[in-house]
This record gives structure tokens, C-alpha cells and sequence, in this order.
């Protein structure tokens, strides 16, 4: 069904037994009954950027209304690669270059297709393969896992510190001078030591309580809702 905005959930007795929403080209209204509801919308994301309107959160406003439960809502939903006592850099391609604990670049070892930005000059950011190659070293006995920005060659060092344009105001994790922040707002010294990285993962899919079959405190509702935008 094409361009039906869902707006609320349906309860009979409690139990929540299908959806309502209205069909963007028409106006009209359209009812769902089901005998078990999905909510893939996502979190609340319109924060995260000026130009970020696509979910302002009614997936979660209507679970919230049917009753659900929710947590963490004041956390956005978001991951990217960070450093102990430093800033999030998720936008720059800083995985080409990370090293196991031996000292040794890995990314290629388990996803050679990432590496190909280095001759292209295109990114790969896969998320999901990045932090498989390195959960795959730190299993072998190798992490923690580093970049070490002094190993760096300056040509190499440009694509590290690479971003993407975004509007100057969005905060220093995307500026263009990301070693003076370190330098300057934590305790790390990218002149003088390797830098242990981190996943870091806030938030979640999507702030409606679920448990491990991500059920809701619903009955007949089911919340399965992936990172971002949903479907």
C-alpha cells in the first residue's frame, strides 16, 4: 500500500489488532486489521540534522499512545566509531587505518572491498563490516583495536580527516581540525600515542520497550524496528 501514513494503532479490549492511516495522493482513510502489528518507523530522528525531517517519531507517539511502554527516548539513535575520551568521527574514513594491538591494518584482511577508497577516493563506510573485522581481531586475541595518526603519511592523514560537507554549526565532530580537538578538549594526544577505538552505539531502533522476540508490553503488537528510517 503506497503512501499511507500510519497515525494510530487500533485496540480492541487492550489488544492492539491492526492500524489506521491516511493515503498521502487521496486524503482517504484507510483501516488495517492484523493479528500482529510491526512498527518499523524507527526512533525520533528530526534532531540529528537541520535536514533530517523523514521521521519525526509518530511510529513511536502511536505506540506510546496504544499504552507501550517506553526507554531511553531521550537518547537519539545513532552508532558510529569513537575514541576513549574523545568524539564521535563517524563521517571520515579513520577504518582504513585502524591496527590490531600487533600494530597491523586488518580492514582488508576480512573485507578487501573496503579498502578500495584508498586508490578511488570513494568511501565504503560500511558500518556492519567495519565493526565485524573488528570484533573478528578482538575474538583472535588481538585488540583492543587503534589508529595511530603518527604512522599516518600525509596523503594517507588527508583521507583519514576526510568529511563530508555538512553545515559548519553541526558540531566539531565533523570539523575539519579534529586532532586539535583531541589535542585541545580530551586527554589524548594523537602526537604522542596510538588511539584505542571504540564502537559506540546510543540509544536504539526506536525508544518503545521490547524484549528479545522484540515484543512490546502490547499483546498483539510487535515492534521490530530497525536503525533509521524504517519502512
Amino acid at each position: 500500500m503506497d503512501k499511507i501514513f500510519m497515525v494510530d494503532l487500533l485496540r480492541n479490549h487492550g489488544k492492539v489488532v491492526g492500524a489506521v492511516g491516511f493515503r498521502l495522493v487521496d486524503g482517504k482513510t484507510y483501516i488495517f486489521r492484523a493479528k500482529a502489528t510491526i512498527i518499523a518507523s524507527g526512533g525520533c530522528m528530526p534532531q540529528a540534522h537541520r535536514f533530517f525531517v523523514i521521521n519525526a517519531g509518530e511510529g513511536v507517539a502511536m505506540a506510546y499512545r496504544a499504552g507501550a511502554e517506553l526507554m531511553n527516548t531521550e537518547f537519539g539513535a545513532s552508532y558510529g566509531f569513537g575514541y576513549k575520551e574523545g568524539e564521535i568521527r563517524r563521517r571520515s574514513p579513520t577504518y582504513l587505518f585502524y591496527e590490531n594491538a600487533l600494530g597491523e591494518r586488518f580492514m582488508g584482511r576480512y573485507y578487501p572491498e573496503l579498502m578500495s577508497g584508498l586508490k578511488s577516493g570513494q568511501e565504503i563506510g560500511d558500518f556492519f563490516l567495519i565493526t565485524d573485522a573488528m570484533a573478528k581481531e578482538v575474538r583472535a586475541g588481538r585488540g583492543p583495536i587503534y589508529i595511530d595518526f603518527r604512522k599516518l603519511t600525509p596523503e594517507e592523514k588527508e583521507i583519514a580527516l576526510r568529511y563530508k560537507s555538512l553545515p559548519s554549526d553541526e558540531g566539531t565532530a565533523l570539523g575539519s581540525d579534529f586532532l586539535k580537538f583531541l589535542r585541545e578538549h580530551t586527554k589524548l594526544n594523537p602526537d604522542e600515542e596510538r588511539i584505542e577505538v571504540v564502537i559506540q552505539r546510543y540509544g536504539g531502533p526506536g525508544p518503545v520497550r521490547i524484549g528479545l522476540d522484540c515484543s512490546t508490553t502490547l499483546e498483539g503488537h510487535l515492534m521490530g524496528t530497525p536503525h533509521g528510517n524504517g519502512g
